[in-house]
């Protein structure tokens, strides 16, 4: 079979076609279809070059940008072991000794009996359970009534008890003991008290508990498992492949973990809680993620990326491909070639298939870049989720305003392979949009669009309802003092110092409200919503002050907003008196007089 495939030719990259691309740089071909797994494959150029009606530049264009994309974005996969020791806990002792005889010669288990007495598993009471690190800490007491450094075995209490519960190991057997203490009287050493008690900790990546437990368990429960879904913790013993499918950018990141603020969508849309807050940010724990897409779809900023085609790629990728009244139809490789195996004798004019890892993972920014591109049409094949779902939505009322179309859809994988794709309409905007040069960002990138599809428009503004858009104000009261600016990481929120004025950028705001919690004063109000008017893209002053002067020597060192809020601070403490005058001063000169004053 011949496949079309991309080499090097005098310095020059080259499409050729023919039966072996075994020396090529890429081949135009399936997973299945490629014997060495280390050799670039493009589903793309296999599927366009089969079902298109595109001339050999157009397929030699898809090679070569195939060829970067692949180059440019790498995935990182590793192996991990998740074996480790299991503590079973259960209140019946027998349930304990079953499950160990099935199961102690595959796992690494520790075995807890719950207050029930027993002679072959140890008893916990007063158990707590918490988190420490990567394991989980598990205190308890044990009644241990004979102090083996005290005894010296003369064997006087063995017979000395009534039930026989004093047993030659020094243990005594709680199912017999009736604490009568004839054990303790006779004990010449006194090495027999039943008061005594020994604390231990135990620690273990895996809880197990065999029945449901009234023990206070602690917030991350990843390790805890109840005999219920036993099997998913079976599942984890062993090693791992781990592919990190989802990529972390974290001076994107608008999460404030240190004032519980912020924006927290990735958080709160993961279906595999697969991110948790950390210090500093997030965190993505790799090994649980199924790389879905949905955090992806709903990050506003392009914190968390696609690691198969981030962002930059991707809009470099169809930045330089002709999509003039095409319809772009992005896919799964599985998806696509079942597509291809029962349709490779139809042919497909002015349609441009994509392998796209998981389409889900895409936003409204990027269906509305390929749209201002020139696509007609763009179809996602997925199943569908509530983050697509709601990003392709929104992209299609902003379609809507300026041209009256909805060209965003999403196909179930089944429709796809039978759908009937008749030729695509045309496109209904009047020019199309080239990216301007240093654009690398998801907001940016939709910022530029947005102000090219309102320049050749002349529609009514409207405003748009979006949880990732919104407007801040300001009212009277603002002293610039600087806290927002430290909390808005996006940029939103700027500072002039030239004329000491603070600056807001609407359409790089997401609406997040960390601003208004770090605000000291209160002054800031957010409201929601995208406005589709070339006024939300530009930046307008939400507050401004003139400079504060040193009187001894002129320096600039503050606003005199921020230094009468001070004086109103001490004022109402009762210090203003005293420190009055070296509020007027710069740092240098306050320091000098305050050391001549021996403050």
């Amino acid at each position: 079979m011949k496949y079309f495939y991309l080499k090097k030719e005098h310095n020059t990259l080259s499409l050729s076609e023919g039966e072996d691309g075994s020396n090529s740089l890429l081949i135009g071909a399936f997973a299945c279809e490629v014997p060495d797994e280390n050799h670039l494959f493009s589903p793309t150029l296999r599927v366009n070059a089969s079902l298109g009606d595109f001339d050999r530049f157009f397929l030699e264009k898809i090679a070569i940008l195939e060829k970067k994309r692949f180059e440019e974005n790498w995935v990182k996969s590793y192996t991990v072991n998740k074996k480790g020791k299991i503590i079973v806990l259960s209140k019946e002792p027998e349930k304990l000794t079953r499950f160990e005889y099935i199961y102690g010669g595959l796992l690494d288990l520790f075995t807890l009996s719950l207050g029930t007495p027993s002679l072959t598993h140890p008893v916990a009471q007063d158990i707590k359970v918490s988190k420490s690190k990567e394991n989980y800490l598990v205190e308890f007491v044990r009644r241990l009534p004979i102090e083996e450094e005290k005894c010296t075995y003369c064997g006087i209490c063995g017979p000395s008890c009534p039930k026989e519960a004093i047993l030659p190991d020094l243990q005594v057997d709680f199912t017999r003991c009736d604490l009568c203490l004839e054990c303790v009287k006779a004990c010449p050493e006194g090495a027999i008290d039943f008061n005594r008690f020994e604390s231990i900790e135990l620690k273990a990546p895996y809880l197990l508990f065999l029945e449901e437990t009234k023990i206070e368990l602690p917030k991350d429960q990843d390790g805890i498992f109840f005999f219920e879904n036993f099997d998913e913790l079976l599942a984890l013993q062993g090693e791992h492949e781990v592919v990190e499918l989802v990529k972390q950018k974290p001076k994107n990141c608008q999460h404030i973990s240190y004032l519980k603020t912020g924006c927290s969508l990735c958080l709160e849309a993961c279906p595999e809680k697969a991110i948790k807050e950390i210090d500093d940010g997030l965190q993505i724990d790799h090994f649980k993620c199924n790389g879905c897409g949905t955090c992806i779809s709903v990050c506003p900023t392009g914190a968390v990326v696609f690691s198969p085609f981030e962002d930059q790629s991707f809009f470099e990728y169809f930045g330089e491909l002709s999509l003039k009244n095409c319809r772009v139809i992005l896919a799964h490789e599985e998806d696509l070639k079942t597509f291809w195996w029962f349709r490779n004798k139809e042919k497909f004019p002015e349609h441009i298939f994509i392998e796209y890892g998981e389409p889900r993972a895409l936003n409204s920014a990027h269906l509305l870049y390929l749209w201002a591109r020139g696509a007609s049409q763009v179809y996602l094949v997925a199943e569908k989720k509530l983050g697509i779902e709601k990003e392709l939505a929104f992209a299609n009322k902003i379609a809507h305003h300026f041209s009256g179309k909805e060209p965003f859809k999403i196909l179930l994988p089944q429709e796809f392979k039978t759908i009937s794709l008749e030729k695509p309409p045309k496109n209904p905007l009047k020019e199309f949009f080239s990216l301007p040069e240093g654009i690398k960002e998801r907001r940016e990138v939709l910022k530029e669009v947005l102000a090219f599809l309102i320049s050749i428009n002349k529609e009514i503004p409207i405003v748009l309802e979006h949880d990732s858009f919104g407007e801040v104000t300001a009212k009277e009261g603002c002293t610039l003092c600087g806290a927002c600016l430290n909390v808005c990481r996006i940029g939103a929120l700027s500072a002039n110092e030239e004329d000491f004025a603070l600056i807001f950028t609407p359409i790089k705001c997401i609406a997040c409200s960390a601003c208004l919690v770090a605000c000291p004063e209160k002054v800031l109000e957010l409201t929601k919503g995208l406005r589709l008017e070339k006024g939300f893209l530009q930046t307008k002053t939400l507050a401004k002050s003139d400079p504060a002067r040193c009187r001894n020597c002129g320096k600039i060192f503050g606003t005199k907003k921020s230094i009468e809020k001070v004086k109103e601070l001490l004022k109402a403490q009762g210090r203003l008196k005293d420190l009055e005058e070296i509020l007027e001063l710069c740092e240098d000169c306050r320091a000098i007089k305050m050391l001549e004053k021996g403050v």
